[in-house]
């Protein structure tokens, strides 16, 4: 597997890539870094790959490199929140459900004290 950063919009991609070329998998995320914040909007992984910690490992990559920012995950399915409290222990990282306050949860960054 290989594991690649696209940006689309506002947004970054890790995509999952598998035999062939094809794409198995993706998450989609966010960070600001003039506010520290990060927030998770969807992890998918196609029905045959997952349960092999593909969608662990993308995790790992987003978020490591920003351990010290606040992170959040919409966190939808019971299935989810199992997931991200795994990880959760994993990463020494809390995953706030919802969004920030932030540039990831749309609304613009808090003004800086002058």
């Amino acid at each position: 597997m290989t594991y690649r950063r696209e940006a689309s919009g506002r947004s970054q991609v890790i995509v999952v890539v598998g035999p062939g070329g094809r794409v198995v998998g993706q998450l989609v995320y966010e960070v600001c870094h003039e506010c520290r914040t990060g927030h998770i909007h969807s992890v998918a992984i196609v029905s045959p790959w997952q349960r092999r910690g593909l969608g662990r490992e993308a995790v790992h990559r987003t978020v490591l490199p920003f351990a010290h920012y606040t992170w959040t995950t919409s966190r939808q399915s019971a299935a989810g929140r199992r997931f991200f409290a795994v990880l959760e222990g994993e990463l020494d990282v809390r995953f706030g459900v919802g969004r920030g306050e932030c540039g990831p949860a749309g609304g613009a960054c808090p003004p800086k004290d002058r």
